[in-house]
């Protein structure tokens, strides 16, 4: 099984944290319908530059958003077009952007940088501004 496991809970009522154990995530909000940006660093000797987002609700598994490799079009995943979501590279950066965000989109947004003998990951919680209650969970482990 895991030799190290973090458990972290958050709970949410209109925005507002009322706890969280630990924060290993950073979290963006935006208002319900509003473009919601996410960035992802890339690692300068990284030759091909192959980095791929992927969504992850509460409770589901990963979904592909969109890959790319240098100097070739992004692939976006099945639920995902150009007119939904931007995908730009300026120097070592990605920016990942949503347009006109609905409340499907509120999870954790995954950058994986893939290297020859590594994949590298980063993310970002989606917290929507609007009336509810949400608690969710994130769990780190080390083999």
């Amino acid at each position: 099984m895991f030799n190290n496991c973090l458990i972290i809970i958050y709970c949410l009522i209109n925005d507002t944290f009322l706890f969280h154990l630990d924060s290993l995530i950073p979290v963006t909000t935006v208002q319900l319908g509003e473009s919601a940006t996410f960035t992802c660093v890339l690692p300068d000797e990284l030759n091909q530059r192959q980095f791929h987002w992927y969504k992850q609700s509460v409770g589901d598994n990963l979904e592909l958003v969109v890959s790319h490799r240098k100097k070739t079009n992004p692939v976006f995943g099945p639920e995902y077009s150009a007119s939904r979501v931007d995908l730009k590279v300026h120097m070592s950066i990605s920016y990942l952007t949503i347009f006109k965000t609905t409340e499907e989109d509120e999870g954790i947004y995954h950058c994986a940088v893939k290297d020859w003998a590594k994949i590298t990951w980063s993310g970002t919680y989606l917290s929507l501004k609007g009336n509810y209650v949400f608690c969710f969970f994130q769990y780190k482990h080390s083999l």
